[in-house]
């Protein structure tokens, strides 16, 4: 669990400023394909694309107005939030564990 939780904190910390486009239109897709529920969906194993199991993705959550990329669930979280704003736009947060994360887009003090 920690190497799976130092895997997906090592890739949330490489995401450069370009990469957030990819990961808000993967987001946009995914909640489109889910959109009219209200209910948490979870995508795992083979229905996770193969792009993001190359990242070691274990499972994706899709909300209403957002999706969790996880790589540790359960007792602790290692996940990407993509997550769409009542006023239009996107968040982006990071977080590490249950105690530790940040806003990566839009970047704190725009």
């Amino acid at each position: 669990m920690i190497r799976q939780m130092k895997v997906g904190k090592v890739y949330m910390n490489s995401l450069a400023e370009k990469d957030f486009r990819t990961w808000i239109s993967r987001s946009e897709r995914l909640l489109s394909q889910h959109s009219g529920t209200n209910d948490i969906s979870f995508l795992r194993d083979a229905n996770i694309p193969p792009e993001l199991r190359v990242l070691n993705i274990k499972r994706i959550d899709l909300l209403e107005d957002g999706v969790r990329y996880v790589w540790v669930g359960g007792f602790d979280h290692t996940c990407l939030s993509v997550y769409r704003l009542p006023e239009g736009g996107y968040r982006i947060t990071a977080q590490y564990d249950d105690s530790h994360g940040r806003q990566l887009w839009p970047k704190e003090g725009r």
